[in-house]
């Protein structure tokens, strides 16, 4: 009995986040610029690949087949102008960073990476509270949605860095990196936030 309930409460959890990414992506999708469309359209092909796999090595294969076609799309995208998303969470960290999470609907989008060591020269994608960029993330809400500027991060192989601990997290939920350079609050047409 208690097996099904947790599996229940499970199933919930899945529906109510899988309409707020289609709230997201519904609103967003017709005016995104078409790099941040073509991703989302990479991510969400290679979802359903995923989820169709039977075996792992089929799993395996759909998340190399994503990472490959991202990094061909990453050599022609080196930096975003004007993408849409909604800001999912604004954070501050022990040494008074921001950690900023926007929801694109068919993937979100970090500064900083659980565990990372927020000072690390690599990726410098902090954003200090003092900064010019902080007062900018600091006048929206969470909630409300946001055009935003910024450069992917890398990861090794030259594709954007996934920040998932797990390969369902990776394929399903995918977090990328990246150093935030604009925000700006942004209206959908018809005005609901």
């Amino acid at each position: 009995m208690r097996c099904a309930s947790v599996l229940a409460f499970l199933t919930l959890l899945l529906f109510i986040a899988a309409c707020e990414e289609s709230e997201v992506k519904n609103k967003i999708a017709p005016f995104a610029p078409w790099q941040q469309r073509e991703l989302a359209s990479l991510i969400e092909k290679a979802k359903k690949e995923y989820l169709k796999a039977y075996r792992a090595e089929d799993a395996s294969a759909a998340r190399a087949a994503r990472d490959k076609a991202i990094k061909a799309w990453l050599a022609q995208v080196p930096k975003v102008q004007g993408w849409l998303g909604r800001i999912h969470g604004v954070e501050t960290t022990m040494e008074g960073n921001l950690i900023v999470t926007i929801d694109c609907g068919d993937f979100a989008i970090r500064n900083v990476a659980d565990g990372i060591d927020e000072s690390s020269p690599r990726t410098n994608t902090v954003i200090n509270m003092e900064s010019a960029l902080a007062n900018q993330i600091l006048e929206l809400l969470e909630g409300e949605f946001v055009l935003f500027d910024g450069i992917f991060i890398c990861d090794g192989n030259g594709c954007i860095k996934e920040l998932s601990l797990t390969e369902d997290g990776t394929m399903i939920t995918p977090e990328f990196l990246m150093r935030f350079t604009r925000f700006v609050k942004w209206t959908p047409p018809g005005g609901a936030q």
